[in-house]
């Protein structure tokens, strides 16, 4: 963990937002997404007055980006469920 200095804590939480685990990934993988200013992305009030949050960190595994949103609804197409970029589930 601290070999490259990069400690990261994934606090994962309920549909409530409150706090049900902590993992613990690896911080080599975890890569910080910048805006076109070179700063870290920060949250901001849309047009009907409601926070978006944009995606700051970003994992990467094997050359493969994970998505940061999940799709609302996964996509059925015969045997094979698309869960989100990269992710798919055999239905059995």
């Amino acid at each position: 963990m601290f070999v490259i200095d990069a400690a990261t804590l994934y606090c994962q939480r309920t549909r409530t937002g409150q706090l049900c685990a902590l993992a613990q990934p690896d911080g080599s993988t975890i890569k910080r997404l910048i805006d076109d200013w070179g700063r870290t992305p920060q949250p901001y009030a849309g047009a009907d007055g409601a926070i978006t949050y944009p995606p700051a960190y970003q994992q990467v595994l094997k050359n493969t980006a994970i998505s940061a949103k999940a799709p609302a609804k996964p996509v059925t197409s015969g045997p094979v469920t698309v869960l989100s970029a990269g992710m798919i589930a055999l239905n059995i």
